[in-house]
This record gives C-alpha cells, sequence and structure tokens, in this order.
C-alpha cells in the first residue's frame, strides 16, 4: 500500500508524539520512583527514629556521637540550611537526623565539620 503525501506526514506525526510520549513517560516514571522510594526510606527513618544501640557493632557504634551539644548544633545548622529538603539534604542526599549523629560525617559545603572520638583524630569539632 502506497501512502501519499499527506498520509506520510500524518504518520510521521504520530510517530514523533507516541516516541515523546514514551520518552516522557520514563522520565516521569523515574521520578516517580524516586519519590516513592525517598518516601518509604523517610517513614522508615521517622519509625525507627530510636534504635537499639546493643544491636549495632561496636567499629560502627565507636563512630557515633554521644554529645548531645555537637549533633543538635549540626542539627540547627542543617534546619536553615538553603539545602535542606524535608528531612534530607539535596547536596548529598543524606537524612539529616543520621548523618549528624555520625563523627566521621561532614557537611557537603561546608557548614560543619568531623568530630574527635576518644582521642583519635577523625577531624575538628562542629563550626557554626
Amino acid at each position: 500500500m502506497k501512502l501519499s503525501g499527506v498520509e506520510k506526514i500524518l504518520a510521521l506525526v504520530k510517530y514523533k508524539i507516541i516516541s515523546f510520549l514514551l520518552r516522557f513517560n520514563v522520565i516521569i516514571g523515574k521520578k516517580l520512583s524516586f519519590w516513592m522510594a525517598q518516601h518509604e526510606a523517610d517513614d522508615y527513618v521517622i519509625k525507627n527514629e530510636k534504635f537499639d544501640l546493643r544491636t549495632i557493632p561496636r567499629r560502627i557504634k565507636n563512630l557515633l556521637l554521644h554529645d548531645e551539644d555537637i549533633i543538635e548544633r549540626r542539627r540547627a545548622i542543617c534546619n536553615d540550611c538553603e539545602f535542606r529538603f524535608g528531612l534530607n539534604c539535596k547536596k548529598c542526599g543524606c537524612f539529616i537526623d543520621a548523618k549528624t549523629k555520625v563523627a566521621g560525617q561532614s557537611c557537603p559545603v561546608g557548614k560543619w565539620d568531623k568530630v574527635i572520638i576518644e582521642d583519635k583524630k577523625v577531624g575538628s569539632v562542629a563550626t557554626a
């Protein structure tokens, strides 16, 4: 079957529209999957905010901060930060509540630094 010029143009337009919609669908699907995973992870963090330190390996326990002043100072800095997005940081993607408790972590934009634990230099204290 031979197509006329108009039919060829309509077929091409139809093909372009379908191709665009498929690409658009893939982009939306990726975004929705990301947001869904982020929501599920945020829910997990909120529901499991308190965890049992007895179940954490000693090497990880030694990296956690137990100084509430430093943790609260870090969180206050993050709460006022322009990169905060809900419970996460837009720069590094971390969960702020969890990252502020780990001594060896630092702010990706340099607003607070690593800290010293048990006379082993991990870094310097948080800055305001």
